[in-house]
């Protein structure tokens, strides 16, 4: 039996190990924080470790950097694994757990966590790079998961810009024609009246000089569109935007009020490039005045067709009249007064040819002047 005193002397023994240890762990935690501190510091990333217990108990601690990240208090974001889940984006929790839980459950330590997911900072998701490796003990089983956290928001900011730039120089490359225009679809996603840029040789064509009188705006445009027109060209957008298979081509004419207060035939084709998502990146097209083209159409419709038709008949009536006089020439060999009848259609016949020998060059002496107007038009507009 040990006396009173013996007791005492074990206890404040006992105590004084107690307060030892105590102080031991807790400059440990200090170094540790310290440590952390240095290690963010040197590394600009948010840190955290997770401590296993021989009872296979978690516990959790995050840096002060990484909750600087997170524009979070302690009190927000406290040291325990289901505080981090509240600031993850729900589309990623599931995802991010599982290469967590393979790299923390592979005792070969070959397993490594590396993944990209979003965090809410404020009231948006930022983008953050998570890694982490696991120190084990001699069995295998994880003893400290050390990891740390990168903000990748710049990064994808610039990779996302340098993606639009990308996809931009894409569809003009094969938009270098007169009245060139692009819209950057991501960047006016969603906008009522959604930017487009025009070139300068866009707005001479509308017979525009400033962008002052006709800005960046995809209502310049399309407020100026016959309204009989602009069904028909709205839904041709609206298919090139659908088709995610890239077969539909958009190539239509329609009307456009022209700054001198005319009615104007365009000709209008427009391309699109696709993100990696397969949603609409970029687009582009231009367009090309057609009114003398749609003139000159008109012109040979209303002058030629005419000439065409009564050439078509003459034609026919000289095939059924040769026909008749070859026919006669065949019966009637014997027949001297019927040969002469006969020589007579076929005069009749070769006077008609003449005739529509000259039908010919007359049409053809039109159609030479309306190419030569058109050339000039073309050289005039060039």
């Amino acid at each position: 039996m040990f006396k009173k005193n013996d007791r005492e002397k074990v206890l404040e023994e006992k105590i004084r190990e107690l307060e030892t240890e105590l102080v031991q762990e807790t400059a440990e935690k200090r170094d540790l924080s310290d440590q952390m501190k240095m290690m963010n510091n040197m590394l600009h990333c948010g840190l955290w470790m997770a401590f296993y217990d021989d009872n296979g108990e978690t516990s959790v601690r995050y840096s002060d950097e990484f909750r600087k990240m997170l524009h979070v208090t302690m009190e927000e974001l406290p040291d325990s694994m289901d505080a981090l889940p509240k600031y993850m984006h729900p589309d990623d929790i599931e995802r991010v757990f599982a290469v967590f839980g393979a790299a923390q459950a592979d005792t070969s330590g070959r397993t490594k966590y590396d993944v990209e997911y979003r965090l809410k900072v404020g009231k948006e998701y930022k983008w953050f790079h998570a890694v982490g490796d696991c120190l084990r003990n001699t069995d295998g089983s994880p003893r400290i998961f050390l990891g740390g956290f990168h903000d990748l928001t710049e990064q994808k900011e610039i990779a996302a810009a340098l993606d639009r730039f990308q996809k931009r120089e894409e569809v003009t490359e094969t938009m270098r024609m007169e009245g060139a225009w692009y819209r950057d679809m991501i960047a006016t996603a969603g906008s009522e009246d959604p930017v487009v840029e025009y070139s300068d040789r866009f707005r001479e064509i509308l017979g525009f000089k400033k962008e002052s009188d006709f800005p960046d705006l995809m209502s310049s445009w399309v407020s100026r569109i016959h309204e009989d027109d602009l069904p028909a060209a709205m839904d041709g957008f609206q298919k090139l935007l659908g088709d995610k298979a890239g077969r539909y081509k958009f190539d239509a004419e329609y009307r456009i009020k022209h700054n001198d207060g005319n009615w104007h035939w365009y000709r209008s084709t427009a391309t699109l490039a696709r993100g990696t998502d397969g949603e609409p990146a970029m687009m582009a097209g231009n367009l090309i005045d057609v009114t003398k083209s749609k003139e000159n159409q008109e012109k040979f419709e209303k002058e030629m067709l005419p000439d065409i038709e009564v050439l078509k008949q003459q034609i026919s009536e000289i095939l059924e009249t040769v026909e008749g006089a070859a026919a006669q020439m065949q019966i009637l060999t014997d027949d001297g007064a019927e040969i002469v009848q006969a020589s007579g259609d076929i005069e009749k016949s070769v006077e008609a040819s003449m005739s529509i020998t000259q039908t010919i060059q007359n049409i053809a002496s039109q159609t030479n002047l309306l190419s030569l107007n058109a050339s000039i038009e073309a050289a005039r507009a060039g």
